[in-house]
């Protein structure tokens, strides 16, 4: 039996670890609000107050080289030595799509979570009818 290799034709892509993956949609989400660099003590600790996991700062420094070595992000020193990132044009295109999904993710399970209170229906009019048509966002259900 014989194996036939494939040309390789394209470059392969690679795809951002969970690590970069929180730190991409934490630049795009600051970046909507306020563009220009943001430093990474300060990503660190919005990554430290979304819960998921600890993030360590060498671990967060050495995401940041590899993801400046991808071409996602460029790494900038403030005159304090202080470093700070800001996203490059790959960067953006590659964490608007991942910034969409968490947040359409956050708005489900909010929506999952959200209580409704459903109009209560006096007794004398119980027995008229078994269905009722109830208005949920702005939509009438039977």
């Amino acid at each position: 039996m014989t194996r036939r290799l494939l040309p390789v034709t394209a470059e392969k892509t690679r795809r951002p670890s969970p690590l970069q993956r929180r730190v991409l949609i934490v630049l795009a989400a600051l970046g909507a609000k306020r563009p220009g660099p943001v430093a990474t003590r300060d990503i660190e600790r919005v990554l430290e107050q979304g819960g998921e996991a600890p993030v360590y700062g060498p671990n967060l420094r050495a995401s940041c080289r590899r993801m400046e070595a991808a071409g996602w992000l460029r790494t900038l020193r403030a005159p304090n030595m202080q470093l700070a990132v800001e996203l490059t044009d790959a960067g953006r295109a590659l964490a608007a799509p991942l910034l969409a999904d968490e947040q359409a993710r956050v708005l489900a399970e909010q929506r999952a979570t959200t209580v409704r209170v459903l109009p209560l229906v006096p007794h004398s009019q119980a027995g008229e009818a078994d269905d009722r048509t109830v208005e949920l966002d702005d939509r009438w259900h039977m």
